[in-house]
């Protein structure tokens, strides 16, 4: 099944911190669940799916989804973010988090 996804930046956050935390994100989501086509095109099809980028920057990343379900209901997740004081933020925490994020709010049933 085909899903499109949306990424929407918050006007805080970093605009290439952003677009790379929605392309991780859509490619954690096609090994999650390879039996969908998640593309990045934004539409009123259902179910999609949306990525909220509330902010990015090298050393923090907020995040949010919110899946909507062919009967057109919103399943929204709680915001998650991660940040780090003294380094950049690496691929493994952006990982972790991407990965809670799903597990937290993980893709409706589509029965």
């Amino acid at each position: 099944m085909r899903i499109p996804v949306s990424c929407v930046i918050n006007d805080a956050a970093d605009a290439q911190h952003a677009n790379q935390a929605c392309a991780e994100l859509m490619t954690l989501l096609s090994a999650s669940y390879p039996d969908h086509r998640f593309t990045n095109a934004p539409s009123n099809d259902i179910p999609a799916l949306a990525i909220f980028v509330r902010n990015a920057n090298e050393s923090e990343l907020g995040v949010l989804i919110e899946w909507t379900t062919l009967t057109g209901q919103k399943i929204t997740g709680h915001p998650m973010s991660v940040v780090t004081m003294d380094t950049k933020l690496n691929p493994s925490r952006r990982q972790s988090l991407y990965r809670r994020l799903l597990a937290e709010t993980p893709m409706p049933k589509s029965d």
